[in-house]
């Protein structure tokens, strides 16, 4: 009878500890979530910028839809938005615009929740991967806090970081509860979560190889199964990176201006990881942009040698641990494709590609912490302080157009896309003037750039000064042939000086790039009907109907600055 007593009041201390542990936690939790939305505090009073969220948000009539038709534009695989394809993240946006039409609060509470989210699945998946809670927890506040997640963040456009990683990680969650339970369900989650992050944002394809390092960490016997159960992950990686190579290719082929050997790329690769150690953890001067440098020199040829004696460190310490192995290989795989061996794009590096791959190197860092002295962690807590600082003041810098972009002309004053969309607001903000400056400044930095033509040649034509406007146009479709605004603009000049034939020929290169040009069809029909040519006004006035009710928008209106392509 003594010894029921005996049990029952050990089963009940023991429940009060599982209680107690499990109080513990979720007040910890909150704290980092208290601690997260106070870095991040800022965001929520940010406008947008005309860096991406113009051309996916307040400038998109494609996502005023929620139709059945617009959803599945969104998921035809030759969609490509902004030279990617992701229509989960389209769609979020037109969720958000059926509903809050383009409040900035809005959007920006989304990508902190989705952050959020992510900082809680970081914690529990590195729980139960490692079952060490202190390490999932300085693992899940480095990721919360680090500076350099604040552009994957507090930029409006950038929801597909959040969003890919947010099912990225699910999918994560759900494999490794496969492999303790062995449930299809479990399973089929797993991947069906994966095509939802791939859908999100191509990066998520890394996903395939880091279930392998899953398997490692966790002893798992490399056999036929084992095998056999990854094959789905990678053919849907391979389809989903043949998929964004087009759109990439489609968009952004030779867009850098810089001539790159086998050997330039290697070095750019080596450079570019070798400054996301340094940033990693000196994150300072952070710029939204980070452009090639115009030849291959200096820091670059250094940069090999960094990493290869980062390497060799890696190599000895990491022998200790399969935490370190773990971590490092994480990070080496998922940053991978990111290194600009082949070109994705016009920055060397950007903040937002470490969102995901970051992770790796936090737990390094985070079972560095839990074997340290009292002293170093002291010392450690002190950093996580000025990261939420530098954080808190990152995230303010993403304001407006104007913080925004005078943060990379303090770091790189010659920088061309700086200065372009720098002028882009000044022309909004009716100062054509200034923003006539800044065009300029840009064109002298880097006299293939398209848009400040473009841009400037808008100034010219309001000021009445046409052959410079036609001059700056016509440079503008020089180096951006497929270019359907910068021919209709032209048009527009071209039918003031009262030369229609040149004005309609460029109509004609408009729409024959862009199929379902409204503006250019109402323009071309009002130029055939000056014309006397009463049929050709016709049909266009009818395509013009299809493509969407008739309004009451003159048939040539002065051009306007475009968003950032």
């Amino acid at each position: 009878m003594k010894k029921q007593k005996t049990t029952g009041t050990k089963k009940q201390f023991k429940s009060q500890q599982n209680t107690f542990l499990e109080n513990k936690e979720k007040f910890i939790l909150a704290c980092l979530m208290i601690l997260t939305c106070l870095a991040f505090a800022p965001q929520l009073s940010n406008n947008f910028v005309n860096w991406d969220d113009d051309g996916y948000i307040y400038n998109n009539p494609e996502i005023q839809s929620m139709s059945a038709h617009n959803i599945a534009y969104f998921f035809n695989p030759k969609t490509f938005i902004q030279g990617n394809y992701h229509p989960l993240t389209m769609i979020s946006f037109c969720i958000e615009y059926h509903f809050f039409k383009v409040n900035p609060l809005v959007y920006h509470l989304d990508n902190l929740l989705l952050h959020l989210m992510n900082v809680l699945l970081v914690y529990f998946i590195l729980k139960m991967l490692t079952k060490n809670n202190e390490l999932s927890l300085i693992t899940a506040l480095l990721f919360a806090i680090h500076p350099m997640r604040v552009e994957s963040v507090a930029w409006a456009a950038e929801r597909k970081d959040v969003l890919y990683t947010f099912f990225f990680l699910l999918s994560l969650y759900y494999y490794l509860i496969w492999k303790k339970a062995a449930k299809m369900n479990h399973y089929v989650a797993s991947i069906v979560l994966f095509i939802c992050s791939i859908l999100s944002k191509g990066q998520a394809v890394v996903l395939a190889p880091v279930l392998l390092l899953i398997d490692y960490y966790m002893q798992q016997k490399m056999d036929k199964k084992l095998i056999l159960e990854k094959i789905p992950f990678f053919v849907i990686a391979l389809i989903s990176g043949l998929i964004t190579m087009s759109a990439q290719g489609a968009s952004l082929a030779g867009y850098t201006g810089v001539k790159l050997t086998i050997l330039d790329r290697f070095l750019v690769a080596n450079y570019g990881l070798m400054m996301y150690l340094y940033k990693l953890i000196i994150p300072l001067n952070l710029n939204c942009f980070n452009s090639y440098p115009a030849h291959i020199d200096g820091i670059f040829y250094i940069a090999p040698i960094v990493v290869l004696a980062l390497f060799i460190v890696l190599y000895v310490f990491g022998k200790r641990s399969k935490e370190i192995v773990f971590g490092a290989a994480f990070f080496i795989v998922t940053i991978s494709i990111v290194l600009q061996f082949l070109p994705i794009g016009d920055a060397v590096i950007a903040d937002r590609y470490t969102y995901i791959p970051y992770l790796g190197l936090f737990i390094i860092m985070a079972y560095a912490f839990t074997k340290s002295s009292i002293m170093v962690k002291t010392v450690g807590i002190g950093v996580c302080i000025v990261f939420v600082a530098l954080t808190f003041n990152q995230t303010k810098v993403w304001h407006d157009n104007k913080s925004l972009w005078e943060q990379v002309l303090n770091n790189n004053p010659e920088n061309n896309i700086a200065l372009s969309n720098l002028g882009q607001y000044y022309f909004e903000g009716q100062q054509p003037d200034i923003a006539f400056d800044y065009f300029t400044k840009a064109i002298q930095s880097k006299p293939d750039y398209f848009i400040p033509y473009f841009n400037r040649g808008n100034i010219h034509f309001n000021k009445g000064h046409y052959e410079l406007a036609l001059a700056d146009f016509t440079n503008a479709l020089r180096y951006k042939k497929d270019f359907p605004i910068g021919h209709r603009h032209r048009a527009v000049v071209y039918s003031t000086m009262g030369k229609i034939d040149l004005a309609i020929a460029d109509l004609d290169s408009a729409i024959k790039i862009d199929p379902n040009y409204f503006d250019a069809y109402q323009d071309r029909s009002g130029l055939h009907q000056r014309k006397g040519e009463n049929e050709l006004a016709k049909a266009d006035a009818e395509k013009c109907a299809q493509l969407k009710p008739i309004n009451n928008s003159p048939a040539a209106p002065a051009p306007q600055v475009v968003p950032k392509f």
